[in-house]
């Protein structure tokens, strides 16, 4: 039950497949070479902010929610230490900045609609940006044509995307 509260379908995933002794592999593209390709199209504001809403998001669906600073922090330090940039503040405060120059309401990390919706691919165009499906996708066909039996746990946006492109390509 702690593996479905913290980590929700993964969590529950990850633990049937230890159980069964199933191996798991996550098709996610490392985050320095993903962050290294945003950067070539947006601004590091932009895409820390998208990272930034993501993981409000994702503490926002939690049943027993940590500290949101402590859980926050984390993922912040981890978004400092993947990009490298030493010009950029990876801080609570500077996100809600970012966050109260581009809304027209303030801050609030309960407003679990309006970082659902800037992590969006069809709101966000660091989201929609097509880097990550494409690994993601690429990582899936290696695997299908290595006869292994996939079972993949995405979010709506990106299962759209990559259902579309596995039906054309699998078919």
């Amino acid at each position: 039950m702690e593996a479905i509260k913290k980590h929700g379908e993964q969590g529950l995933l990850t633990l049937l497949a230890d159980q069964e002794g199933i191996e798991k592999i996550s098709p996610e593209p490392d985050e320095v070479l993903e962050i290294k390709e945003l950067e070539k199209h947006f601004s590091k504001e932009d895409i820390e902010y998208y990272y930034f809403a993501r993981v409000v998001a994702q503490w926002n669906r939690l049943i027993d929610k940590p500290d949101f600073e402590e859980y926050l922090n984390r993922y912040l330090t981890r978004d400092g230490k993947n990009s490298g940039w030493t010009d950029f503040e990876f801080t609570i405060e500077n996100m809600a900045k970012i966050h109260d120059k581009t809304h027209d309401h303030k801050f609030d990390s309960e407003n679990y609609q309006c970082f659902y919706r800037d992590s969006a691919p069809n709101v966000n165009p660091v989201a929609d940006y097509p880097f990550r499906d494409e690994h993601i996708l690429n990582e899936i066909l290696k695997y299908w044509k290595q006869g292994k039996s996939i079972f993949v746990v995405f979010g709506s946006g990106h299962a759209i995307v990559l259902e579309k492109a596995l039906n054309t390509l699998l078919v």
